[in-house]
């Protein structure tokens, strides 16, 4: 499906612990002590949201590839607003998750 094509993850990094290449475009895991164990937890981490995020919607649309990738390609072929919400405008949804590994992946209930 188009679904990756559309998705965008955004990872905040608060207390600046991501070591970054020095243009700021894409991490340095190299750079650090543990840095292959830091990568691997990392996108372990972001496995486990993406794939949690694919299923949920492909649950709503009744588990039909098609219909999905239509949304998708729908949403993405949208001219969407100049200026983004402020976050006091904005609706969040929120999930309550339980976070479980499974052979060596992270996994969402």
């Amino acid at each position: 499906t188009l679904y990756g094509a559309a998705l965008t993850i955004i990872i905040d990094d608060i207390g600046g612990c991501l070591p970054l290449h020095p243009t700021k475009q894409d991490i340095s895991f190299g750079l650090e002590n543990k840095g292959a164990v830091h990568e691997e937890n990392l996108f372990a981490w972001v496995g486990a949201v993406t794939k949690f995020y694919y299923q949920y919607h492909f649950k709503k649309y009744k588990r039909l590839k098609k219909v999905l990738s239509a949304k998708v390609s729908h949403y993405i072929d949208s001219k969407l607003p100049r200026e983004p919400k402020t976050y006091d405008e904005s609706e969040f949804t929120t999930f309550q998750l339980v976070f479980e590994n499974y052979r060596n992946t992270i996994r969402v209930d």
